[in-house]
């Protein structure tokens, strides 16, 4: 998605996911889908105002969204996010579970809590393998000094 404001480009990718299964059908005429977005520029609403002129408004958004539900909660979030930081280090990665206010649709789209649990074991798993890097590291310091 591709929009101009006051001669400022702001890029999205915007990709149709369904990594829990088909988007149902829900009450209302309301259809849920799972949609992956990854800003490649960084304007403030940048995401909500690309769906909403999409014609798919984030469910919850009480600025660019269809005001279906006034007390609904914004569904936008990061599952994951990768921060590059140098060329010299490596990239700041971060992986999140689903919040509480966004479960029940998720569960519409076939998210279960594994899937929210899978990711939490992963994170410790990268954690506990940066922690033994780091210590191997330093062996080898002391090792090397003396």
């Amino acid at each position: 998605s591709l929009n101009v404001f006051g001669g400022f480009v702001d890029v999205t990718r915007l990709a149709l996911a369904h990594p829990f299964g088909p988007a149902p059908e829900l009450a209302a005429d309301l259809n849920l889908k799972d949609v992956e977005l990854a800003p490649l520029t960084g304007r403030t609403h940048q995401l909500r105002v690309h769906c909403a002129a999409r014609d798919f408004p984030i469910f919850g958004d009480p600025i660019y969204g269809a005001g279906i539900r006034p007390d609904a909660l914004l569904h936008l979030h990061a599952r994951a996010i990768r921060i590059p930081i140098s060329n010299n280090k490596p990239p700041i990665e971060v992986e999140a579970c689903a919040p509480d206010h966004m479960k029940e649709r998720l569960a519409a789209c076939g998210w279960t809590q594994q899937m929210d649990d899978a990711v939490v074991t992963a994170r410790r798993q990268k954690e506990e393998t940066r922690q033994n890097e780091r210590e191997n590291a330093a062996s080898e310091e002391k090792v090397a000094g003396n």
